[in-house]
């Protein structure tokens, strides 16, 4: 009896250890769940963030393309160009307090009412749900010099003295080529016209280069001078205050070139001479009016074309300009063609152009899809062309061209890669206006001697800078790269 009354006290004084044992776990079950409530929540608030992050992204997107679709002549205002989307009294309008250019002339900053910093996606945008941008454009090379340079800066009342020795001075910053000839006989060069100090002479003696004389107004407030790439930037808005930026580095036509001469004519890297064979009975006149016919790269080429420009019967070319003109060295080519692997680079670039315009061919395209007067197209033919259609625009071509001479093609021909025309007999004339290109190369290695074979036919080139130019247009806006932060 007295054992069961020990076994009972016992269990009596063990009922407070349960109690305590049930309250931590039902605190720690508490901090579990708080716990679970907490990472919810968070995670809740992250998914949130997300979707604006990547909403206010969008939002960027969208401002970009509309940007650069007005950069492109898309929009209900008048034309834009790139001087104008650069500089803010062009740019934005009258009344705009932001500083900075920002198209406002284009695109309708409406949000807030008072001082708008953005223009709304969204109808009836509010800044917690809604989707809105804004554009900032600035011109990374527009700060250019505001005069021209000349050999003898120093000249106040005298005539320029030519050093002895003779100094070649440096290339002008404005300078497509360098005119070396001019440059180191500085009393006849027109630019540098003593003692009138680069006036132009009036005895019809002076230098009949006109890429020696400086384009209009170089340095002045008119033209598109040092606006030929934008910096675009955009930021993207999104709901609860998300914000996203995009900037785009963007140039006015995917390659730049001056069309100074009727045709360019890449010389090898090995100095092997170029090849102009002439068979049968031909005529092929190359007319540049005023400017240079051939620019050619070595005497080697000279010495080529000098034996075929002696067949008179053949060929004949006329205008005021010269013959050739041989550059001095690389740094006056023009940039696509500082070297092989640069104009690889060009042909990938407009390449893949070309596929996002749905331009993209591996022979010449049938009638009526080679651009007209009105309607220039750019054109790129991967492989071998024969121009069997008037066209106009910008054609590439990365094999051989050859030309019907009873055909015309308006604007420029660029042969990269193969770096062949051949032109072959037929009825009629066939005639080119514009400016032709040529440069041979292969996947790799340099350059390599460019051909054309001329075994008949009648054919007249002719030098249009102002159709070259304007089809360049053709090839308007190129993205050059692009980053988000």
């Amino acid at each position: 009896m007295r054992k069961n009354n020990m076994l009972h006290k016992r269990v009596n004084q063990e009922k407070g250890a349960a109690m305590v044992i049930v309250l931590l776990l039902s605190l720690l079950l508490l901090m579990v769940c708080g716990a679970i409530i907490l990472i919810t929540g968070m995670s809740r608030a992250s998914t949130v963030d997300a979707v604006s992050e990547r909403t206010a992204y969008d939002a960027a997107s969208a401002g970009m393309q509309i940007a650069l679709g007005a950069l492109r002549g898309n929009n209900a205002g008048s034309d834009i160009s790139f001087k104008a989307a650069a500089t803010r009294y062009l740019s934005n309008k009258p009344d705009d307090w932001m500083p900075a250019a920002r198209m406002s002339n284009w695109l309708n900053y409406s949000y807030p009412a008072a001082q708008p910093d953005r223009v709304p996606l969204t109808l009836n945008y509010d800044p917690y749900s809604g989707l809105a941008y804004s554009v900032t454009i600035t011109a990374p090379d527009a700060a250019i010099p505001g005069s021209v340079p000349t050999p003898n800066p120093a000249w106040v009342d005298g005539p320029v003295v030519r050093p002895t020795p003779a100094i070649k001075p440096a290339q002008p910053w404005w300078h497509p080529w360098h005119c070396g000839h001019c440059s180191w006989d500085y009393t006849h060069c027109s630019l540098y016209n003593p003692p009138n100090n680069g006036t132009l002479r009036s005895d019809g003696f002076g230098c009949r280069h006109r890429h020696c004389i400086p384009p209009v107004n170089i340095g002045e407030a008119t033209g598109e001078d040092g606006f030929q790439r934008l910096i675009v930037k955009v930021v993207g808005y999104g709901p609860r205050g998300a914000r996203e930026e995009l900037e785009a580095l963007v140039r006015r036509t995917a390659f730049d070139y001056n069309p100074e001469s009727l045709f360019y004519l890449q010389g090898s890297d090995s100095g092997t001479a170029l090849s102009m064979p002439l068979t049968g009975t031909p005529q092929a006149t190359f007319n540049s009016n005023s400017d240079i016919c051939f620019v050619i790269s070595s005497a080697g080429d000279q010495a080529a074309l000098d034996a075929a420009i002696s067949q008179v019967d053949k060929v004949t070319i006329t205008g005021k300009g010269d013959d050739y003109e041989i550059l001095d060295s690389p740094i006056e080519r023009p940039k696509f063609l500082a070297s092989a692997d640069d104009a690889r680079q060009l042909v990938s670039e407009l390449e893949a152009e070309a596929k996002i315009r749905g331009r993209w061919f591996t022979s010449y395209p049938a009638v009526g899809n080679t651009g007209t007067d009105s309607s220039p197209m750019f054109t790129f033919v991967n492989g071998d062309a024969t121009i069997t259609s008037d066209g106009t625009g910008v054609l590439v071509v990365t094999g051989k061209v050859t030309f019907q001479s009873v055909k015309t093609y308006k604007g420029i021909i660029l042969m990269l890669g193969g770096g062949t025309l051949e032109l072959g007999p037929g009825g009629g004339t066939g005639t080119l206006q514009g400016s032709v290109i040529m440069a041979k190369f292969n996947g790799t290695g340099g350059f390599l001697p460019v051909s054309i074979p001329i075994s008949g036919g009648k054919y007249n080139f002719v030098t249009d800078k102002t159709r070259a130019r304007a089809v360049l247009e053709t090839l308007d806006i190129h993205v050059l790269a692009i980053r988000s932060s």
